[in-house]
């Protein structure tokens, strides 16, 4: 998980990680183009765009397996190892040329639609364990909050003689 002011504290310059992220990036694109040049043996616009496609599909599997819609490097693998096996499976299958995109548009739909009715499970999820607005837990209670980095922690209500520990 990213945390920017922690970095900061920790004295990393995190305006000058993020532009060097960026720069070897580009540096890294560049250098897969002009592979893709020497590979292909000639320059097109038109060159890539047959791979966007699956690699939106890879990212949103990705996003959808390992952390329901949370972005993250392991489940990019993930999705393009599951869209790479499937893909090439499909080819040793005989498959005609028409089943391939079907096959990424389809599991594009899929990994959405997954990642948004786990987001809306999650919302609903944390709107029943909350109590409603201008409501107070009983002294003596613990109640477990979510903060917005998505960290769990138990808070002792106030009049409170039970000790609170953090699992």
């Amino acid at each position: 998980r990213s945390n920017e002011a922690a970095a900061r504290l920790g004295g990393i310059n995190v305006t000058r990680m993020i532009w060097a992220s960026f720069v070897i990036s580009g540096l890294l694109g560049g250098i897969a183009g002009a592979l893709e040049t020497s590979r292909a043996g000639s320059a097109s616009a038109e060159t890539g765009a047959a791979f966007l496609f699956p690699a939106f599909t890879a990212v949103f599997l990705g996003a959808t397996t390992i952390r329901p819609g949370r972005y993250n490097v392991w489940g990019t693998l993930v999705g393009t190892y599951f869209v790479a096996i499937s893909v090439s499976g499909l080819t040793l299958l005989g498959a005609n040329i028409w089943v391939q995109p079907t096959f990424n548009g389809t599991a594009l739909i899929v990994a959405v639609a997954l990642s948004t009715l786990i987001a809306r499970a999650r919302e609903r999820r944390s709107a029943m364990a909350a109590p409603p607005p201008g409501t107070t837990h009983p002294p003596g209670t613990v109640s477990l909050t979510e903060d917005p980095g998505g960290e769990a922690s138990l808070q002792e209500q106030a009049g409170s003689n039970v000790p609170v520990t953090d699992p």
